[in-house]
Formats: structure tokens, sequence, C-alpha cells
């Protein structure tokens, strides 16, 4: 009883740390679009000041179908374990079971993972870091 116990901790840590990196990613991609859009958007204009991939259109709609894509699969990974009858009369743990909530969830936090990357991106450009 005590191993199955260890398992499902063991199991259900690396599910959350899975949907934690799948967020993280999904807001680094979504934050390469929007680059990888003002990069467009500039030359369009006429500036050529970065220089853009051969595909940038194939590049972006991949960055975005990911970057949208990773939120789906991260709420997926944070389901509960099943641990009972007791845990599913609580209404915390019926809200948590729910897919819905746990979307909206990772989508919220994915787009605060977007401020904190630009934020860090923007102080260390600041810093002169990078």
């Amino acid at each position: 009883m005590k191993v199955a116990a260890v398992r499902t901790r063991g199991t259900l840590f690396l599910r959350y740390l899975g949907a934690a990196t799948a967020l993280l990613i999904s807001a680094w991609l979504l934050l390469s679009y929007e680059g990888l859009k003002t990069t467009a958007q500039d030359r369009a204009r006429g500036w050529n000041i970065y220089e853009s991939p051969s595909h940038p259109t194939l590049y972006m709609v991949a960055y975005l179908a990911f970057g949208l894509a990773l939120p789906f699969f991260s709420a997926w990974l944070m389901r509960p374990a099943d641990t009972g009858d007791d845990a599913e009369k609580t209404s915390t743990c019926t809200l948590w079971r729910s897919y819905s909530f746990r979307l909206v969830l990772s989508f919220a936090f994915a787009l605060v993972a977007v401020f904190i990357l630009a934020f860090l991106e923007m102080a260390l450009l600041d810093a002169g870091v990078i």
C-alpha cells in the first residue's frame, strides 16, 4: 500500500513538472511568434533590422499552433490522481477534476509566463547582459 502511494506521488510530481514545462515552452513559442510577426511587419515597412527565416509564415504558424496546443496538453497532465470516493465529495476536488477549469488555468498561467519571460528579457537587455 505504501509503495503505491509513493508511486502515485512520484508520478503526480512528474506530471505537474511536465505541465509546468509545457506552459513555459508554450510561453516561449508565443513570444517567438510575436517577435517574428513584428520582424515581418518591419520588413514590410522597409526596415531590415533583424534577419528573418526563409519562410517566416511557416514558422509563425508553427509557433502559434504549438504555443496554443501545449496548454491543452498541460491541462490534461494536471488531472488529479484517483484517491477514492471521499475526495469526489468536496467542491474543490470536483472543480479540479473539470478539464475546462484546468484548461482555463493553463492558459492563464501561460499568459503569466509570457509576461514574466518578456519582462526578464527586457530587464536583461536593459542591463546589458544580453
